[in-house]
């Protein structure tokens, strides 16, 4: 067997594995297993048999050719095996593929550079145990240390968020444009690998060059995932946006509804009192219990006098003290469930940091709002315990086992302030958490 020959299934396992890697978390279709068992022959099948004509399988046209086959099989076997659209099992593909031949590229550079004592790791004779050195051997660990590297480093990038993105639509435009970078440095290596007559200094350059088209071939890739993972989180705001609009108008009703009903109880309760029919003491343990359910508190903002109250008899049950100092009715330039988001969510978050805490003198939570000047300053502060870790972006990370589906609530707050033209910062430390805010009043 040539050489060639040789290269062609250890090429078809180099891709396998790195699609493996980037394809497993997709979606799969029934009976994956031996789906899965007959792709894969399949795949081995076609290197095999590929044909090598003595004439023209050492040049670079054919070459590339070759390759591109060998890749268009295992796409048809993605597509056999997994349940998702063409579209985005190609950017998985191509992802995979650029992997792959970075690695080749990046081991191709390291044979240049120190010889391994005259061993191609691609050739043939690697599996002449008779000829076994040590350039041999180290040729063969630098190659599976360089792949698991490689290949490791990729898929902690990019590989554990394919799953998520099996839903979402790709730029079909840019992603061409990745795979026509791909394939020029394809053929452009092919080329330089079948030349009669070259130097070992213009297969380095062409080897760097081909590292760094690899290297910027994956940033985009990675770009593209990053742009849909912000448009999902958005994607993610809005609908609890949405949700908060219902819940808002629902609490509204409630509200409303107790007021009234608290209205028509102290009717009753007046008219017993003037009756003696009850104990005065009685009486007012009566309108105590009745006022908890009333609308008492009064920021000048109605939207704010439901959400606070509603959170005050949240706080109520859970033994929770709710300190609220809130004068303001520039809000708005707000939505009702934009305001009701912000807001249930400052508070929420702070029920939920100070409930875990064994100290019930610490279960309290501080609201602040008011007008300055022309901004209006927001301030909210609570106890915690433990410890809050902080993403980049500055915003404390969710602390649920369960990380895809929980955090946005900090993330929802931000959009808001950032919407409206203000600005958010949050500290932890000395086991109290402080969340400030400032809007400009007009909110610009």
């Amino acid at each position: 067997m040539s050489a060639l020959w040789w290269y062609k299934l250890l090429f078809m396992t180099e891709l396998l594995t790195a699609e493996a890697l980037f394809t497993f978390r997709l979606q799969k279709r029934g009976y994956f297993a031996l789906r899965a068992a007959i792709a894969v022959a399949v795949c081995y099948a076609v290197a095999a048999l590929y044909p090598l004509p003595t004439k023209v399988s050492y040049s670079g046209w054919y070459a590339s050719l070759m390759f591109l086959v060998l890749f268009a099989t295992t796409f048809c076997a993605l597509l056999f095996v997994y349940k998702i659209s063409a579209v985005k099992l190609l950017f998985c593909g191509i992802t995979a593929y650029t992997v792959q031949h970075l690695s080749y590229e990046l081991f191709a550079l390291l044979s240049n550079v120190f010889s391994f004592g005259g061993m191609d790791m691609y050739d043939s004779g690697i599996l002449d145990f008779s000829t076994l050195n040590s350039g041999t051997v180290i040729a063969a660990l630098v190659y599976f240390d360089l792949y698991v590297i490689v290949y490791g480093v990729s898929y902690w990038i990019m590989g554990k968020r394919f799953n998520a993105y099996a839903d979402v639509d790709l730029d079909v435009a840019l992603l061409l444009f990745v795979a026509a970078i791909l394939l020029i440095d394809i053929v452009l290596n092919a080329f330089t690998v079948y030349i009669n007559a070259y130097s070992k200094d213009y297969e380095l350059i062409v080897c760097v060059y081909n590292i760094l088209c690899c290297m910027l071939a994956f940033y985009i890739q990675a770009s593209m995932l990053k742009v849909k993972d912000m448009k999902m989180e958005m994607q993610s705001v809005s609908d609890m946006l949405r949700q908060s609009q219902r819940q808002y108008k629902l609490q509204k009703e409630n509200i409303d509804l107790i007021n009234l009903k608290c209205h028509d109880l102290r009717y009753q309760i007046s008219r017993l009192t003037s009756g003696k029919a009850i104990d005065d003491e009685e009486l007012g343990k009566i309108s105590d219990a009745i006022s908890i359910y009333d609308a008492t508190v009064k920021t000048g903002n109605e939207v704010l006098d439901i959400i606070l109250t509603e959170k005050s008899l949240i706080c109520r049950e859970k033994g929770i003290t709710l300190t609220c100092m809130a004068d303001c009715g520039a809000f708005e330039f707000m939505r009702e469930g934009e305001l009701y988001a912000l807001f249930g969510n400052i508070v929420d978050n702070a029920i939920e940091a100070v409930s875990k805490l064994d100290d019930v003198q610490k279960r309290c939570i501080s609201l602040n709002v008011r007008n300055a000047g022309a901004m209006i300053s927001v301030k909210a502060e609570n106890y915690y315990a433990g410890e809050i870790k902080f993403s980049a972006d500055g915003l404390p990370l969710t602390d649920k086992k369960d990380k895809d589906f929980h955090g946005y609530g900090m993330l929802s707050i931000q959009t808001l302030v950032h919407k409206y033209g203000g600005n958010m910062s949050v500290a932890a430390n000395d086991g109290i958490f402080r969340l400030n805010i400032m809007f400009p009043s007009t909110g610009n």
